[in-house]
């Protein structure tokens, strides 16, 4: 089982931040993102958003960039995550119960504290914190825990 995080894009703040759509810097961070999935051969069975414009955006150009399209695409489930005091392992299997069949992948596209989230599940994982774009890539055999197998911090401004 493989469980993917995405940091959104960086966004226009605009005046309603839930729906500020990403800026022309945080499209091609979502590009980035796809493309060091797609390069380390590593392509979600079943994706998961936030409800904000950014995140679906991400998750729509990141899919693209991996050469999934909108038949991915399709395949978006929102779900709400800040992993927060709830348990990892149980927000993850929320998620693949929110999938028609049990994904082999993962691919969660979210916030920063779905970030921090994931460096607390990591204590060796260095991702600079408000990084947007950054990818890190899960892997877990059977009920063992969770490890960290790929990062990739995202891209400045």
């Amino acid at each position: 089982m493989r469980f993917v995080f995405v940091r959104h894009g960086h966004y226009d703040h605009g005046t309603n931040p839930d729906q500020g759509p990403l800026t022309e810097h945080g499209e091609r961070q979502a590009r980035e993102a796809g493309e060091y999935l797609r390069d380390a051969g590593i392509v979600p069975d079943f994706v998961v958003t936030t409800r904000t414009v950014r995140t679906r955006q991400t998750a729509r150009l990141l899919l693209a960039a991996m050469g999934r399209g909108e038949q991915e695409s399709q395949r978006l489930k929102m779900g709400g995550f800040t992993i927060g005091g709830q348990n990892f392992d149980a927000k993850v299997a929320e998620w693949r119960g929110l999938a028609p069949t049990p994904p082999e992948t993962l691919l969660f596209v979210g916030h920063e504290p779905s970030q921090d989230a994931c460096q607390k599940r990591s204590p060796g994982l260095a991702l600079p914190k408000g990084t947007h774009g950054a990818v890190v890539v899960f892997e877990r055999e059977g009920d063992g825990d969770w490890r960290v197998v790929r990062s990739f911090g995202g891209s400045a401004p």
